[in-house]
């Protein structure tokens, strides 16, 4: 019976590593007992009561199939139910923080482009410390393109249809802001660039970054959760105070983070863009905030109402 637990125990030990073939991994032993328990189980029954067999003189034939006086069907049965104990009671379970899956650092960034102008406008991105030109493209009027970029540094600009400059990136009044701009040095001489952040790993928070390309129309951030959870109808929503509801004021000559790394406690967040129509209801724990564009004096609750409800 030795000899038969150990040669399925070599054998079971091919699905295992060297490593977790010993007496303290449970999964191990108990498979190793589950397959040598039936065998010997079904050795014991062919066996069992055949030392009890008679000649015709009455004396008893055969001989008894124990180990250490013990009948192998008893055997058979220990190992079966060890096994069962083994693999079932004792097999260990991954804890929570085992299970929990590494996600890992995002490295790139979506970027949209906004022309909120009355002119198709073209922007350019390059990065002068290598790649040179990366992206080059139009942008209708009204519309916004989304683009992936990696996390570094990016010279921006854009300019209309008569080849004049509308946005360009770095502004010189901020390129002395390390928080944003790194400065570079070649042998043209010194230049700045502006800093790209990565998206962050949680979903909770809003990732893309936006740039207005007429470099005129500074966006607002407006919470619009009780118009999209139908608590708000048309004459309420002119009524509203929005002013209370603007949550950040993004100026239209710098990338605009909305929301970056903030995280409202136990909500989600989705911030609609320019121009897009709002849902018509709200999932549970759910924020909502629309970006508005406007150009000069802060908007007021009549002009945010009347983007409001052209968003419907």
């Amino acid at each position: 019976m030795p000899i038969m637990y150990f040669l399925v125990a070599w054998i079971v030990s091919f699905w295992y590593d060297k490593a977790d073939t010993k007496i303290v991994n449970t999964g191990f032993m108990g498979w190793t007992s589950l397959i040598a328990g039936i065998i010997i189980l079904l050795i014991g029954l062919a066996t069992f009561n055949s030392h009890k067999n008679t000649d015709e003189q009455g004396k008893p034939v055969g001989k008894k199939h124990d180990f250490f006086y013990i009948p192998i069907l008893y055997w058979g049965i220990f190992f079966t139910l060890l096994s069962i104990y083994l693999l079932v009671f004792t097999e260990k379970k991954p804890s929570p923080e085992e299970m929990t899956v590494e996600i890992p650092e995002p490295t790139d960034r979506i970027l949209c482009l906004y022309n909120p102008s009355a002119e198709p406008l073209t922007y350019i991105i390059a990065d002068e410390t290598g790649q040179g030109l990366i992206e080059r493209e139009t942008v209708e009027p009204g519309k916004y393109v989304k683009t992936t970029l990696n996390a570094q540094t990016y010279l921006f600009s854009a300019y209309n249809e008569n080849s004049e400059t509308t946005l360009l990136l770095p502004d010189r009044e901020d390129a002395g802001d390390t928080t944003k701009y790194i400065l570079y040095e070649d042998e043209k001489g010194l230049f700045y660039q502006r800093i790209l952040r990565p998206a962050t790993k949680t979903h909770s928070d809003y990732d893309e970054a936006w740039l207005v390309l007429d470099g005129k129309h500074h966006l607002v951030l407006v919470d619009v959760t009780n118009v999209c959870s139908g608590k708000l109808n048309t004459e309420d929503v002119n009524d509203f105070d929005w002013e209370k509801r603007i949550e950040e004021i993004f100026d239209a000559k710098d990338l605009i983070e909305p929301l970056y790394q903030v995280e409202k406690k136990g909500k989600s967040i989705n911030i609609i863009a320019p121009g897009d129509k709002l849902p018509s209801d709200t999932e549970p724990g759910q924020i909502i905030y629309m970006l508005i564009p406007f150009n000069g004096e802060k908007p007021d609750n009549t002009f945010i109402a009347n983007y409001i409800l052209s968003g419907f």
